[in-house]
């Protein structure tokens, strides 16, 4: 709300005050009238302040003393009447009676005291549909930003270039090999004959390799982790399903080894009981 706006709400109540005091200690019933009229015109005009303010439930907060909301719609109304009762009304207690009626449209309120011979009464309220609250605006404002965040985290993460995903995987593997250590044990698939048209000495097939499993502890009190690596595919054609590591793959397969391939041309067949039989787990 604009400075000038609220302002003038706050002189608007304060004359409001001012004529619900005069009203209750008021005995002609004309100027009764001409007081409640009076009282009627100030506070139709603190709802249209409200209005051109854009604020939801201004004229209410105002009236009632309270602060400047945001509102949809709003309308209200204040019913003042006097009898001979022996209670007299005092200012302050006809500003609790209006703000009772405020809060509790449609129910009559008292504004005598426990002094005097007068009672004033006053009911009615004013209706506000909309929401009405104040700070909904920070509220809003603060959901947004973290809406914009989120999206720029998202946005942030599906632009990552492979070269950024490459260097942190090798961050925290470099972070696990301080202390672990890692190695890679070799096997070969033995294959079901060497030699031939290609003058090979492997299986066929693309390699198996297993996870790392730790298998002790090291100097440093980190953890030996090892892996198996197959060269060749154990259960694939050209294999006798059955595998060998990598110094007796040498002794057998290698130059001058019992299945070697001579290089003419020719087949040599290898047994099938020759190595250690392939376990997938």
């Amino acid at each position: 709300m604009e400075e000038s706006n609220r302002v003038l709400l706050l002189q608007i109540q304060e004359e409001v005050v001012f004529l619900e005091k005069q009203i209750s200690v008021c005995e002609d019933k004309e100027l009764i009238e001409s007081l409640a009229s009076r009282l009627s015109a100030i506070k139709k005009r603190g709802v249209d302040i409200a209005k051109r303010s854009a604020i939801a439930g201004a004229a209410a907060a105002a009236l009632a003393g309270g602060g400047a909301a945001k509102a949809a719609d709003f309308s209200g109304n204040v019913n003042v009447s006097r009898g001979a009762v022996p209670a007299q009304a005092t200012s302050q207690s006809v500003k609790g009676a209006v703000s009772r009626a405020i809060a509790n449209p449609g129910q009559a309120q008292s504004a005598s005291s426990e002094k005097g011979r007068m009672k004033t009464t006053v009911s009615g309220g004013i209706n506000v549909s909309g929401r009405i609250g104040g700070g909904g605006d920070k509220k809003e404002k603060k959901e947004k930003e973290q809406k914009e965040k989120e999206q720029q985290q998202q946005s942030n993460r599906k632009y990552r270039s492979k070269a950024d995903v490459l260097k942190a995987r090798a961050e925290r593997q470099a972070e696990l090999r301080k202390k672990n250590t890692f190695t890679t044990k070799y096997r070969y698939a033995v294959p079901t004959g060497t030699g031939g048209r290609f003058n090979t000495s492997q299986a066929s097939g693309p390699n198996k390799v297993s996870s790392f499993k730790p298998v002790g502890k090291n100097k440093t009190g980190g953890t030996n982790y090892q892996r198996t690596k197959i060269v060749g595919d154990p259960t694939g054609s050209g294999s006798t399903g059955r595998t060998v590591s990598s110094k007796k793959y040498d002794r057998l397969f290698g130059s001058g080894g019992k299945y070697a391939p001579k290089g003419d041309g020719s087949t040599t067949y290898v047994p099938d009981n020759v190595g250690k039989k392939y376990n997938p787990n």
